[in-house]
This record gives C-alpha cells, sequence and structure tokens, in this order.
C-alpha cells in the first residue's frame, strides 16, 4: 500500500520454469483472494485453461515478441523466426501463432508480401492459435484485425475485439488496434478511449504512441497529431510513424516537411511502396510533377514481378491531381480487396475525391457507406 506506506502481502514461490505460466496464474489468483477482487467467469475460465509449456518455447516467444514490437523491418524477420521456434518446440503452444499472425498481416499491409498471400496465411495462424486455445485473446485481436483490414468485416471485427478485451483485458494492444478499427468507423472519442487505455496499459510502446497520433490525424486533429508523431519518432524511429507524419504534413500542406519525412520513410522502409506513393503525392502537390512520376514509373515497374497495393497508384495520382486516374485505381483496390481502402471514410489524403459520386460507389464496396457498418 504505497498510500500508506504498508507492506500488506508477500508470499514465495518455488516452482519448476516448465510451468512459468502457471505461476502466473497461481500468483493472480492469490493475489485477487488477498485484495478480495471478485473475478468474472471469463477470467475464471482463463486461469482454469492455463497448460505448462516448454520453457524453451516460451522464452523463444518472448524474444519474438520483443523483436516484433519494435516494428522495425530488420527486426520483423527475425521475431516471425523466433515464433516459428516456439510454435515448433512446443505445438501447444497457441501465443506463436497468434505472433505469427499478426507479422503475415503487417507485412501484407505494408506490401512487402501480397497482400492476399499475407490474408491467407495471418488467418491460417491465427485459426490455428484458437483452435489451441479459444480463450487467447491475442488471437481473436489478430482475428479482428484481419477482418478490418482484408474482410471489410466491421461488425465481425467489433465482436472479435470485444471479446479479446473481455478475455484479456490487460493486453494493450488489443485496445491499441480496436482504437484503430474505431477511428476508420469515424468513431472518434470512442477510438480515443481506446487508445488512452492502451497507453495507460503500455506507456512506452512505440506502436501504441504512434496510434494515438494517427487517432488525432483521422479525428482531424491534425497539429496534435503532428506533435504526437514526434514525440513518438523521439522515442524511437519508425517508418511507419514517419509515414504518417508525413501523411499529416500534406494534410497541413506542409509539403517540404513532408517530403523530408517521407525520404526518411522510404530509406528505412528498405523502399516498401506506400511510403514511396506518399512520397510520389507529395511530389506533386508541392509542384514536382517530374518527381511525382518518377515514383509512378518506379512503382509500375515494381508492380511487373510484385503485386503493388492499387491505393498506392492512387495516392500518386492524387498529387499529380488527375481525379479520373485516382478514382481508376481506387477502384481496381476495390476489386483487389486492398487493405488500405479501408481508411478512406476518414482518411484526409482522398479529401479532392469524396464530391465525386464514385466516392460513394468506393464506400460502399468497403462496407462504410450502410446503416449496418457501424457508421
Amino acid at each position: 500500500d504505497a498510500v500508506h506506506d504498508r507492506h500488506l502481502w508477500a508470499n514465495r514461490y518455488d516452482r519448476s520454469l516448465s510451468d512459468v505460466l502457471g505461476i502466473q496464474t497461481e500468483v493472480a489468483r492469490a493475489i485477487s483472494d488477498q485484495v478480495r477482487i471478485k473475478l468474472t467467469p471469463s477470467e475464471e475460465a482463463r486461469l482454469a485453461r492455463v497448460r505448462t509449456v516448454d520453457p524453451r518455447a516460451h522464452e523463444a516467444y518472448l524474444k519474438g515478441l520483443y523483436l516484433w514490437n519494435s516494428r522495425e523491418p530488420s527486426k520483423i524477420k527475425l521475431a516471425m523466426e523466433d515464433f516459428e521456434v516456439a510454435g515448433a518446440l512446443d505445438p501447444h503452444y497457441a501465443l506463436p501463432h497468434s505472433g505469427l499472425a499478426d507479422i503475415w498481416d503487417f507485412l501484407g499491409n505494408m506490401s512487402q508480401i501480397p497482400q492476399s498471400i499475407a490474408h491467407e496465411r495471418s488467418k491460417k495462424e491465427a485459426e490455428r492459435a484458437l483452435a489451441i486455445d479459444s480463450t487467447l485473446g491475442e488471437a481473436h485481436v489478430s482475428l479482428a484485425m484481419l477482418k478490418t483490414e482484408y474482410e471489410w468485416d466491421w461488425q465481425g471485427a467489433e465482436r472479435e475485439f470485444r471479446r479479446a478485451i473481455e478475455l484479456n483485458p490487460g493486453y494493450a494492444t488489443a485496445h491499441q488496434w480496436y482504437a484503430d478499427h474505431l477511428s476508420r468507423l469515424g468513431r472518434h472519442q470512442e477510438a480515443l478511449a481506446e487508445i488512452k487505455r492502451a497507453l495507460e496499459l503500455d506507456p512506452l510502446s512505440v506502436p501504441v504512441n504512434g496510434m494515438l497520433g494517427t487517432v488525432y490525424f483521422y479525428g482531424r486533429q491534425t497539429d496534435r497529431a503532428i506533435d504526437q508523431y514526434k514525440s513518438t519518432l523521439a522515442m524511437h524511429p519508425d517508418p511507419l510513424t514517419e509515414l504518417y507524419l508525413g501523411l499529416a504534413y500534406i494534410d497541413k500542406k506542409a509539403y517540404p516537411q513532408a517530403i523530408a519525412v517521407l525520404k526518411r520513410s522510404v530509406e528505412e522502409s528498405g523502399g516498401m511502396p506506400l511510403p514511396k506513393a506518399v512520397l510520389g503525392c507529395a511530389y506533386g502537390l508541392a509542384g514536382r510533377g517530374a518527381d511525382a512520376r518518377a515514383i509512378l514509373g518506379e512503382l509500375t515497374a515494381r508492380s511487373r514481378n510484385t503485386p503493388v497495393p492499387p491505393t498506392c497508384m492512387s495516392f500518386v495520382w492524387i498529387g499529380l491531381g488527375d481525379k479520373a486516374q485516382a478514382l481508376h485505381w481506387m477502384g481496381e483496390a476495390c476489386r483487389a480487396h486492398d487493405s488500405y481502402l479501408g481508411h478512406i471514410k476518414v482518411a484526409p489524403i482522398v479529401d479532392g475525391l469524396r464530391s465525386d459520386p464514385r466516392f460513394l460507389a468506393l464506400l460502399r464496396c468497403v462496407g462504410l457507406a450502410t446503416p449496418g457498418s457501424g457508421v
């Protein structure tokens, strides 16, 4: 009791490392008994289902989780390898499969692999995790993000997020990604509440801090978004945060600043299409049409060997002021189930297209123009 400087309770636990999750459960139950917390039925069920885990698998999982949470491109592959090792060492350990699901999702969303492959592999891992442990909140979050990003099943995603938070309310990523989901639907106050809860749980997380900026950005609080993105980058350089800072600068028509930060994002991401496309948009809006067209050429050349999300082509055409081409590529994005199309209800980058009747068709495509979408 810090307020009264009193020692309320202590105990010693001598157990095998192979039962590390069981130790955590035993301690959690002991603490709840001592402070007289009433556990919910779902919490009781989760504690009752804890099983022993190979300590080597658990160690590999924790290493992978640390690397994955950095979101550094150079560390993502290493994180995937650690999760795969953990799953191989203990086939009945669900958490590594949830981790793999999240990485496959991320790789597709950042256009490092074709999105159709990312969706398929991510869903397979999420479903495998749930087959091992249906009460694993992390796996429900993985499935929820797939429904948000690739399937545009907004109501299904909502159910999965709520179930995940019910099962594991202390999982910061659940609140972070639920905030992302709510932002895309235009439910900005709810999104802000969720991301603030995530920050309470994990205040030093770079992805969580970056998402606070995005909640501000999609809520049209661009100055606050810029401040938050800068604060996040001061914690740790991150190409995804740089990408969104560039988008925020574009919204403010601060094109030199946008170009500078987007160049860093392109370089640090290894030339991923999305930051390159947004850089092309910034070039076009800044009057540097030749530079924008050069990026268009690079993306076109890349698409001959590796699928490039159609929204990337659209963003460059937006910068060049060609609404017809921009809408054409948005239509292609609809047919391809391009994950970034799920942002269009709130993304400022497409504001110049909103008055066109074809834009309403795009909203219908992603399920964001119907009463049941949550809008």
